[in-house]
């Protein structure tokens, strides 16, 4: 995962009342629920010493929070003011208050569903709606509409047929190349790995012709979707959503497989607290691999500034304050522009739950 997410929440000095709360309200029941959790919540940070401006931030956030079905979301607020609120992927696993130096953002990520910046094509003859999304989740939609005549090959008859298929033939052609553009367009400014491809199948088969070299990313066709009505829109959205979380699993399966080469040949790979430590302070760690503990409860020291962290209070220049290990590397990650990826245990057990895959080798 990018933690771009993550990206303003360290401006702000320390420190920081964080909360998981779950905020559901798809009955009056959750409703009063919600309200429940809130005030158990709120007795708790008051007793960790928060301070009242944080927790009446918070609690301003959460009477005006109305989530669709079950829903969750992470807060986290410094000085008074709600730095950032992000919707969990259902509720919290576990409710957690905290007050402390640092944000407790470790289970964000792991319950944070990884974006994969990806353009959905749906086109037909006449032109398509684009939409792309990057790594902060954001939506960019665009509606291209091309030539409309003549866009249906006529049976004339007579010296006339010819020109009057070749002419809608070309009209296909020239709508294709304008979907093609702003396809690529979009892919460029997010930075898409992934371009899906649905709507009518003349019109895909055009664009697919139509999309060049340039298109960096890989091409894939959705069957259904469409711009006409009746199409069954939750069906074609749930085969989406399918298609991008294989995608994410695939990634997570080749950081896991990269990691086993690095490490077997001694090359670009950290293993265990120590070394990964070490890699971060260094600025030295492309990807932190992380087997979500929540049971984890070791320690690290934090200096005054985001990429600073050590094993030991002497390690740091000036003044530095202990903290979750979670939340001092989660910080360290964020400031030198690694990404920290969730890698089940069943599938790689790391050296005390933490690796790292390196940008070069010292």
């Amino acid at each position: 995962m990018r933690l771009t997410i993550l990206e303003h929440l360290y401006r702000q000095p320390g420190p920081y009342t964080s909360v998981y709360l779950d905020t559901s309200r798809d009955s009056e029941l959750a409703q009063r629920k919600v309200a429940l959790r809130w005030r158990e919540a709120a007795t708790a940070l008051a007793d960790q010493g928060a301070p009242e401006a944080d927790i009446t931030a918070i609690r301003d956030l959460v009477e005006v929070l109305r989530p669709e079905g079950p829903s969750g979301h992470a807060i986290f607020a410094a000085g008074g003011v709600v730095r950032l609120a992000a919707e969990l992927e259902g509720p919290p696993r576990r409710e957690i208050h905290r007050y402390a130096p640092l944000p407790h953002a470790m289970p964000l990520i792991a319950q944070h569903r990884e974006t994969i910046p990806h353009v959905l094509v749906v086109t037909d003859r006449v032109g398509a709606d684009v939409t792309a999304v990057g790594y902060d989740g954001d939506a960019l939609r665009r509606e291209i509409e091309g030539r409309t005549w003549p866009i249906r090959k006529v049976q004339a008859g007579g010296w006339s047929h010819r020109r009057y298929q070749q002419a809608a033939e070309e009209t296909w052609e020239r709508n294709a190349a304008a979907v093609a553009r702003a396809t690529t367009e979009a892919a460029h400014a997010i930075g898409a790995k992934v371009v899906l491809v649905a709507g009518e199948e003349r019109a895909r088969s055009e664009l697919l012709h139509a999309l060049g070299p340039d298109l960096q990313a890989e091409v894939i066709e959705v069957p259904g979707g469409g711009r006409a009505a009746g199409i069954d829109q939750e069906a074609f959205q749930a085969e989406v959503a399918k298609l991008l979380a294989d995608r994410a699993a695939a990634e997570v399966s080749a950081v896991e497989d990269r990691f086993r080469e690095e490490l077997g040949q001694h090359d670009k790979a950290a293993a265990g607290f120590e070394g990964t430590v070490r890699a971060l302070q260094l600025a030295q760690a492309e990807v932190v691999l992380v087997n979500d503990d929540p049971a984890a409860n070791g320690t690290l020291f934090a200096g005054p500034e985001p990429g600073e962290l050590g094993l030991t209070r002497d390690e740091l220049p000036g003044e530095a304050v202990e903290d979750r290990a979670d939340a001092v590397l989660v910080r360290a990650a964020a400031a030198t522009d690694a990404q920290v990826t969730m890698v089940p245990p069943e599938e790689l057990t790391l050296p005390d739950g933490l690796a790292a895959l390196l940008r070069y080798r010292l």
